[in-house]
């Protein structure tokens, strides 16, 4: 048994379990499908050490509250952290207009 994460943004079938978008689960590795879902990216191996994506959702929060200080609004849900900073950093030291 292995654990794989679901990359894609539909719910995936593998082995007889069903894996929610960017959710692991535990998958037998001679599970029907597996190589091809692993092939197309469509699941990734965990191999117990932090994924470049997760952990990252703390850094996007802190990065949401600065720029909706700086734009009044929130930023839109799927506009990932470095979209953010480079939006802040675009807009340098300048005020939201009122």
């Amino acid at each position: 048994m292995a654990k794989y994460r679901n990359e894609s943004l539909g719910v995936v079938n593998v082995g007889g379990q069903f894996a929610a978008p960017k959710k692991t689960l535990e998958v037998d590795e001679k599970a029907p499908g597996l190589a091809r879902l692993v092939k197309r990216g469509i699941l990734a191996k965990v191999d117990g050490a932090p994924q470049a994506s997760e952990g990252g959702d703390d850094e996007r929060e802190a990065l949401a509250a600065q720029y909706e200080e700086r734009f009044g609004e929130k930023p839109h849900h799927a506009m990932k952290a470095d979209t953010i900073r480079q939006k802040l950093d675009e807009a340098g030291d300048t005020k939201p207009a009122e």
